[in-house]
């Protein structure tokens, strides 16, 4: 079983991953919500970052939600998260 710590680390590793395989540049990400669900089985890690645009003073915030399995700790899925 991983813990909740494990569980942000895990999604902000493939966040990162995702990221620098797009050539996409992110500054400040913050971890916005860490829940288990399913009995445990699984936890959802929601986390918000800065995303630029054509030019650096151009940038969004961004969610994204990820399923990371609690016994193994690979991420099942990731999604844009709607706010």
């Amino acid at each position: 079983m991983i813990t909740q710590k494990d569980a942000v680390m895990a999604a902000f590793k493939h966040l990162s991953e995702v990221m620098v395989a797009a050539n996409q540049q992110i500054s400040e990400v913050r971890i916005e919500e860490v829940v288990p669900i399913e009995e445990g089985k699984f936890f959802n890690v929601v986390l918000s970052y800065d995303i630029f645009g054509q030019f650096v003073f151009q940038k969004t915030r961004e969610y994204k939600e990820f399923n990371i399995d609690a016994n193994s700790g690979v991420v099942t899925y990731m999604k844009i998260k709607k706010i």
